[in-house]
Formats: structure tokens, sequence, C-alpha cells
């Protein structure tokens, strides 16, 4: 049996429309992202493309003396996340006795500045006690109204095609 030659012909030009996307869709450059995945529910709750520079804090209340810390992070021209100050009002159990970075009092407050720990991502155990937040684009988040007591929250920088970044976006809509 014989195919005929414009039956051929759309066969071969759709094996090239094939080849042609399959290497366009190898060649889409990755981004880095920072995720945060709840590890108890194995469900992704946040991810943003990052940049050199971008900045986000950690803030909870500390549980025997009751008073705010913050910790800020920042990714560097690697891509890398470094924790870069810590700020607390008092003394107490968690301090560090010899604090890497600059140690300084400010407004009633002591800050620890220039740590500069690189970190490839890290655990942020949830506890409502403690009325933990995120602080991410300027934005507070309060993980009591996101996520269960207890929950364990993975932060990290992930790198990621542009195709995940986008399924990871659509599926946050629905």
């Amino acid at each position: 049996m014989m195919i005929p030659r414009s039956s051929y012909k759309s066969k071969i030009f759709f094996i090239i429309i094939l080849f042609i996307l399959f290497f366009i869709i190898v060649n889409i450059p990755n981004m880095n992202v920072l995720e945060i995945k709840n590890t108890n529910k194995d469900e992704i709750l946040f991810q943003e493309k990052i940049f050199p520079g971008y900045v986000f804090a950690t803030k909870i209340n500390h549980s025997v003396q009751l008073t705010p810390v913050l910790e800020f992070f920042e990714i560097d021209e690697n891509y890398h996340i470094l924790l870069t100050k810590t700020i607390v009002k008092d003394l107490g159990w968690g301090m560090p006795s010899a604090p890497e970075g600059d140690f300084s009092y400010q407004n009633g407050e002591m800050v620890i500045k220039n740590i500069n720990r690189k970190i490839k991502s890290f655990i942020f155990r949830v506890s409502y006690i403690s009325k933990p937040k995120l602080i991410l684009r300027g934005r507070t988040y309060d993980l009591r109204f996101l996520v269960d007591d207890s929950d364990a929250l993975e932060i990290g920088n992930k790198r990621i095609s542009i195709i995940n970044r986008i399924y990871f976006l659509l599926r946050k809509k629905s």
C-alpha cells in the first residue's frame, strides 16, 4: 500500500515541528526561586523568582522572654541563602555566647550583623506559641493562619525550569 505524497509530507512536517518544540523546551533557561514547602503535607506554599540582593526574614517571639527575634536572609550573587542579621531584645537561652558577625545595641535591641552564614535550606518549625511570621517582599505573613501548629516548613533556594514555575502558578490559582 502506498502512502499518498501529501500525507507523507504532513507526517514529516509534524515530526519536524515536534523536534523544534523539543529543542525549544530543552533549551528554556532555568530560574532560581525561593521555595517554602510544608514538609508535613508535602505541599509547596510559596515559590518566587529570586535575584542577588533579595531579602526575606523570619520573626518569632522567644518562648521564654516572649520578646521578638528576627533573622534576616539575603540571596548572594551565586544564589546562595545567607543568614545576614539577627535582632533580639533580651539575652536568654538560645543566644550565642560568641556570636558570628558584628554585635551592637540599637534602639534597645541587640543586633548581630554581617553574619553571612551560607545556608542551602533550613527548617522553620511553626509553633503557635511563638507567633511565627515570614516577611517576604515587605509583607508579613502570620503562619498561624497558613499552616498547622507544629508543622515544619522547609525554606530554600531551588533551581527550576520555567515550565515547572508556570505549572506551580497554574496549580495555585485553581
